[in-house]
């Protein structure tokens, strides 16, 4: 089931910072997400729903935040969660917004070519 209309829903924000690991299966990043009301009521009705599934695909988006714009001085990214959202191609695709690199660049590089 997927949510069109989330214009009236407030936004469930959270954070997601570098993790020192302290063991191999340790996260690389923690952080934390505060699910608002309305939210959680659309969850709740979306697996309430007659022929809802036994799972719930929510969307996730994230923005880096560099260490320039945050008192501990280290880069994170802010979270946000909500409804499936399915994007649409573009009929007139605008160029790519330039970026700074982010530090999982190179979690998201394939290590090997035959993977390619």
């Amino acid at each position: 089931m997927t949510h069109t209309s989330t214009a009236k829903l407030p936004k469930s924000l959270g954070t997601l910072s570098p993790h020192k690991k302290t063991a191999p299966r340790s996260p690389d990043y923690l952080g934390k997400v505060s699910i608002q009301k309305p939210l959680l009521k659309l969850f709740v009705q979306q697996f309430l729903a007659n022929n809802a599934p036994d799972e719930l695909i929510v969307s996730i988006a994230a923005w880096q935040q560099h260490k320039d714009n945050n008192p501990r001085n280290r880069p994170f990214f802010t979270i946000e969660i909500g409804p499936h959202f399915e994007t649409k191609p573009a009929a007139n695709p605008e160029p790519a917004v330039k970026s700074q690199p982010s530090p999982l660049t190179p979690f998201f590089k394939p290590k090997r070519k035959d993977i390619l």
